[in-house]
């Protein structure tokens, strides 16, 4: 778990998702007024990636892949916010 409410981006909870038919873990964090869903979605043998960033449906999407898991930042904050949210998330020590 990583805790980034030092710096406005306070986890608030968590929940199971489906995502291509298999349960994923998802935080829930919340910038200001909005959500911010980080589902971590475990990919064993893929290779790690440099975050990829796309708009869908509205909403600013932010995946990569570290250690055997893609990660996928979705939220209806701007895109400099999900940015600077996954930048935070990806230099935090993960025993936070």
């Amino acid at each position: 778990m990583v805790d980034l409410a030092k710096d406005d981006f306070p986890l608030v909870g968590g929940r199971l998702d489906v995502v291509r038919g298999e349960p994923v873990p998802t935080l829930v964090y919340r910038h200001h007024k909005h959500i911010i869903s980080l589902s971590a979605i475990a990919t064993k043998g893929k290779s790690d990636t440099t975050p990829q960033k796309r708009t869908d449906d509205g909403y600013n999407v932010v995946t990569w892949t570290e250690g055997g898991v893609t990660y996928l930042a979705v939220s209806d904050v701007s895109d400099a916010d999900l940015t600077h949210f996954v930048e935070l998330f990806r230099m935090a020590p993960a025993d936070q």
